[in-house]
């Protein structure tokens, strides 16, 4: 499955992980999805967990969606993080005032359509609903 949302108490520290397509010759995360490995053209490629925490590098508002679920008057945020181990993903953010260079982890939702989707958090924030998510967007 796709991006699934893992954590792990260890001596009362929180460890988040997401499941990520991984090449098992290299291990190269593989994002976006691809059969055959970028780094050194495997076919062998399946889902490993990976640490769901990293940087936001940029961020941006959508200020019109064609998708009623991302139509908030106040637009929709969305962020490139780059994640520790190097892969750099687009993802919605949850916080509209985190700031460039902000530590995040990332949380694995599905949207109203069903997609899976990852939304960039405070490290110090707990796991999150959709339905949290809208009501941040609309305050």
């Amino acid at each position: 499955m796709f991006g699934r949302l893992h954590s792990q108490s260890r001596s009362k520290v929180m460890t988040y992980t997401i499941s990520l397509p991984t090449c098992d010759s290299c291990n190269a995360v593989q994002y976006p999805s691809r059969e055959i490995c970028r780094n050194c053209f495997s076919e062998n490629i399946t889902h490993k967990d990976t640490d769901a925490s990293g940087i936001l590098l940029a961020h941006s508002t959508i200020g019109h969606s064609l998708h009623n679920q991302f139509s908030t008057p106040a637009g929709w945020p969305i962020a490139t993080v780059q994640l520790n181990k190097g892969t750099v993903l687009i993802v919605h953010l949850f916080d509209s005032a985190m700031t460039t260079g902000a530590k995040i982890r990332l949380q694995s939702l599905m949207d109203p359509d069903g997609r899976r989707v990852f939304i960039a958090l405070p490290l110090s924030m707990k796991a999150i609903s959709w339905e949290d998510l809208i009501k941040e967007r609309m305050k």
